[in-house]
């Protein structure tokens, strides 16, 4: 409960920090993204799903509220969702994206070296995820990608997605299909990848250096 210091992943976390123990030194850094790695150039995943693709990459459990996702992009009629990722709901998830999207939905796996080629493919990014986690990469990502983001309304995803993307409640389904499609409609240009840039590791490895090296002085 007394660390030299405690790293926060987000603002919000840090305010936690803050009020669970006002005596420990506090400090926001967040998770980083290889951005050479996440971009819009290169290959893309071979799929069969019609454009345009809204893609959401997580774990397939409870928290993540995928089946939120295919409920609403089932609203929208001529939208495919792909969906990334394995968990104890897999059986469930896929049941639900079939009966509801049919050819429209598709459930794959791949390794982490082939991630890039996912986000490549899509037109948008969502993950309708419960408010409480800390950070979620895949929405850096995803922007790092150049793919606007269609988001859960909770301050931690407001301060990771700021002006690239729409947030919404997505257990609204109708409010949640009409942000996804208002991400469709909108020209974003660069907006996404430069949002991404805030979260470079370059940068994120500057932070902790100079705090490990203040840490070292004491």
């Amino acid at each position: 409960c007394f660390p030299d210091i405690f790293i926060a992943l987000s603002s919000e976390a840090k305010r936690w920090a803050q009020k669970v123990n006002p005596f420990v030194k506090s400090v926001h850094i967040p998770n980083g993204v290889d951005t050479r790695k996440f971009n819009s150039e290169g290959p893309k995943l071979k799929t069969n799903l019609s454009k345009p693709i809204i893609l959401c990459v997580g774990a397939l459990t409870k928290s993540k509220r995928i089946d939120l996702a295919i409920k609403a992009v089932a609203k929208m009629g001529n939208a495919s969702l792909l969906v990334v990722g394995g968990g104890d709901l897999r059986v469930e998830i896929k049941t639900l994206g079939e009966r509801l999207l049919r050819k429209r939905f598709q459930l794959t796996c791949v390794s982490y070296e082939d991630i890039p080629k996912v986000y490549r493919v899509a037109d948008v990014f969502t993950l309708p995820s419960e408010p409480f986690h800390s950070f979620e990469i895949v929405l850096v990502e995803a922007m790092a990608t150049n793919l606007p983001v269609v988001a859960n309304d909770d301050p931690i995803r407001e301060e990771i997605v700021g002006d690239a993307g729409i947030l919404v409640d997505p257990a609204k389904t109708d409010e949640y299909a009409d942000a996804i499609k208002s991400a469709l409609e909108k020209n974003w240009g660069d907006i996404p990848k430069k949002q991404a840039e805030k979260f470079k590791w370059g940068r994120i490895v500057s932070d902790y250096e100079k705090l490990f090296s203040a840490l070292l002085k004491k």
